[in-house]
């Protein structure tokens, strides 16, 4: 039965990454499910029309085009939740940013991994996953799915330039609807539209624009080693990025609360609505989500990390990391695969 689930070590980091997940599922679903029910029951109400929906429900209008349909509800419920956090300075700002600070080197990773000759299973479509991101959270999709995913299905080959160089861009939107959703203003329809690209389906559909692309083969060494250094600078380029986003978020604390940590606590956790409670719990959870797969790879790259990460920002230290171990990791060859 161990046999049949794999090594003690992917047993092990597959169970922690599993358990983490569940449990931020857990956590989240107490504190922002009493807060979401109301809203969700305006939003699934089908008597009440796009157009009369602001003023029967009390609630945000929200703009169905960007839900594509199969996604309205979401839309409109992240459309709220985001109201919310633009509503809460500068709390809400902070935790959204917080989160986008340590998923730009995820954005990088989950593109790239998905792209990595050999890899199998969930982690091959990254689409299907951004979208269990957005619904769930990617703070319990991360360590519950993803995770599990790569240590069992991850590739051991090479990863095209192409696919290497476009994980960084496509890192990028979340950055920049961020930008719209807390300066535009609330009543705008391009607030509306940006608030709801940003939680809706749009933003993981953009790795359709990689469908068609394939790895280079295990024997196209030349390829190979390209890809390795194209990926490793990726993760060097999204670094100085997740570093200013960082400097941003620690900037905005400061103005806010100075060096008052119990104030930034009440803010962020103690005291805060549920959508900040939500948004705490997901940049915590998926920088330990991080952590675990780093440590998976290596030991000395998780805590080379953790060491970092108050230096230069959880997003911008594991770039670094990731990148490293890219570059000591080179793929497998033919004759390597063969032996």
């Amino acid at each position: 039965m161990i046999k049949a689930l794999g090594s003690s070590k992917q047993v092990l980091f597959a169970l922690t990454a599993v358990a983490l997940g569940g449990w931020a599922f857990k956590t989240v679903n107490e504190i922002s499910g009493p807060a979401f029910e109301p809203i969700i029951a305006a939003c699934t109400d089908s008597s009440i029309s796009i157009e009369d929906f602001a003023e029967k429900t009390g609630y945000h209008e929200w703009e169905p085009i960007v839900g594509l349909g199969a996604f309205n509800i979401l839309v409109c419920l992240i459309t709220q939740f985001l109201f919310e956090l633009r509503n809460t300075p500068p709390a809400g700002i902070l935790v959204w940013t917080g989160v986008i600070v340590v998923a730009f080197p995820f954005g990088v990773l989950a593109v790239v991994e998905a792209g990595r000759a050999g890899a199998k299973g969930p982690l091959r479509y990254p689409l299907i996953l951004g979208l269990l991101y957005q619904l769930f959270g990617v703070s319990v999709m991360m360590p519950l799915v993803w995770i599990p995913s790569y240590i069992y299905g991850r590739g051991d080959g090479g990863v095209s330039v192409t696919r290497a160089i476009a994980s960084v861009p496509m890192s990028l939107p979340g950055l920049i609807l961020t930008i719209f959703v807390f300066t535009a203003d609330t009543d705008s329809y391009l607030w509306t539209v940006c608030a709801g690209i940003l939680g809706g389906p749009g933003v993981p559909m953009i790795v359709i624009a990689l469908w068609g692309d394939s790895p280079p083969e295990y024997s196209a060494n030349d390829a190979n080693i390209k890809g390795t250094k194209a990926v490793a600078m990726a993760y060097r380029v999204t670094l100085p990025i997740a570093l200013i986003t960082w400097v941003y978020v620690v900037y905005a604390a400061y103005s806010a609360f100075g060096t008052d940590t119990s104030a930034l606590c009440r803010a962020l956790w103690t005291d805060a609505n549920a959508s900040v409670a939500f948004m705490t719990i997901d940049t915590l959870i998926l920088f330990a989500a991080m952590v675990i797969f780093l440590a998976f790879r290596s030991w000395t790259a998780a805590i080379k990390t953790l060491l970092l990460a108050p230096l230069m920002g959880p997003g911008a230290a594991c770039c670094l990391t990731l990148a490293e171990l890219e570059e000591a990791s080179p793929p497998v060859s033919t004759e390597k695969k063969i032996a």
